[in-house]
């Protein structure tokens, strides 16, 4: 095997490996077109040998060549899997980034208090790093911090990057600045006050499945254990509502299989219910449970296929579901699946405020939101107009 089929080769394997940890359909695809041109940039030079294909000066001749901004990101990243499998002799890694105490604090909260995985700890830190840098930059104390200098952090530093990796962002910082407040560190809550630029901060209208876009979901069967596993993720979500987070959260000592019952006593807005389990979703968390499931001690529900099997995140659950659905023809999100159970309800004839307790929400107007779509509907509800 020549330089060229060995890089082939490293870059095929490093993005099956992107898939099977979970990384979304539109990361993936980002790193693949940059590491196929800079696989056709490798080609065309002379003369170089495996490990110079991954050095700081052939990526800076590579970014120069190709006029893109986040190059560095997908080479980077397939050189540290290169060199975690000894088929690189080093990474590309440069030494750690000390981050400021305040910052290094706020992590580890992150880290302590949210059920999150390591990538994501990472993608928290690696922003802090650019927040504390360029804050440092401009010479702004964290007391005369306004939501101005956010969004112009936003405007100077975030907007480089692609769309998601912008809403990420925009989430990581609304954590920060509700802790810096709590810590009596900014005057005041920023977090509400960070929005989107205007193209992107439009209200999103609920999103329902339609028949057709159903049969797909419901008419193609798992064949294999992360199909099994999203399978039941799947029944959750659209028989009972539930988000990414809360299915997560499950526990084997949360199910009632004799009762044919499920209790919930962790939801957003501290709202426990123990709810009906449908016989479909009673399958499909068996077929998990006997086909798939890890033989471990652990009692969460949901856990990751490969050892040592630690329990799934919410974004892991979400991403599972959003594959499945891609696979079945449907281009859909777990909320998806979310806001189409709130208008089965309603259709049902359940009431905006039992729909309310049922998905877990703090307030009226947020379940409103959910089912404005069914305006008619909603006013003949809610103010028992007959239309």
């Amino acid at each position: 095997m020549n330089k060229t089929e060995k890089l082939d080769q490293a870059i095929t394997d490093y993005l099956l490996w992107m898939i099977e940890q979970n990384y979304s359909q539109s990361t993936w695809s980002f790193y693949n077109r940059i590491l196929k041109r800079y696989q056709k940039f490798i080609c065309n030079q002379n003369e170089m040998d495996w490990e110079t294909f991954f050095n700081k000066e052939t990526m800076a001749d590579f970014g120069r060549e190709c006029g893109l901004v986040q190059f560095k990101p997908p080479i980077r990243g397939l050189a540290r899997y290169l060199f975690q499998k000894k088929r690189l002799a080093k990474s590309m890694d440069t030494k750690e980034v000390l981050l400021p105490e305040v910052y290094q604090r706020y992590l580890e909260y992150y880290q302590n208090t949210r059920q999150v995985c390591r990538l994501q700890v990472l993608h928290t830190r690696r922003l802090l790093v650019l927040f504390s840098q360029w804050m440092t930059e401009e010479k702004i104390e964290l007391r005369e911090f306004e939501i101005e200098h956010a969004d112009r952090f936003q405007a100077e530093v975030s907007n480089t990057y692609g769309p998601d990796t912008r809403q990420h962002h925009r989430s990581m910082l609304r954590g920060l600045f509700r802790w810096l407040h709590q810590q009596k560190m900014i005057r005041r809550d920023l977090a509400p006050l960070l929005v989107a630029p205007p193209q992107y901060g439009l209200a999103i209208p609920p999103k329902f499945l339609r028949p057709a876009e159903l049969q797909k979901l419901f008419t193609r069967q798992p064949q294999t254990a992360t199909e099994k596993r999203a399978w039941a993720m799947f029944h959750l979500g659209y028989f009972l509502g539930l988000r990414p987070k809360e299915i997560s959260l499950i526990r084997l000592d949360d199910i009632d299989f004799s009762r044919q019952e499920i209790i919930f006593p962790q939801r957003k807005g501290a709202n426990p219910i123990c709810m009906a389990l449908p016989m479909p979703v009673i399958r499909a968390i068996a077929e998990y449970i006997i086909d798939t499931r890890p033989e471990t001690a652990k009692r969460e529900l949901f856990l990751c296929l490969r050892p040592p099997h630690t329990p799934v995140s919410g974004q892991v659950v979400g991403r599972s579901i959003s594959q499945w659905m891609r696979r079945s023809g449907v281009e859909a999100t777990a909320y998806h699946l979310r806001h189409t159970h709130a208008l089965n309800l309603l259709k049902a004839g359940t009431s905006v405020f039992e729909i309310k307790e049922m998905l877990g929400h703090d307030r009226i107007q947020t379940t409103s939101r959910y089912l404005s779509i069914q305006s008619d509907m909603m006013r003949e509800v809610l103010f028992n107009e007959t239309l």
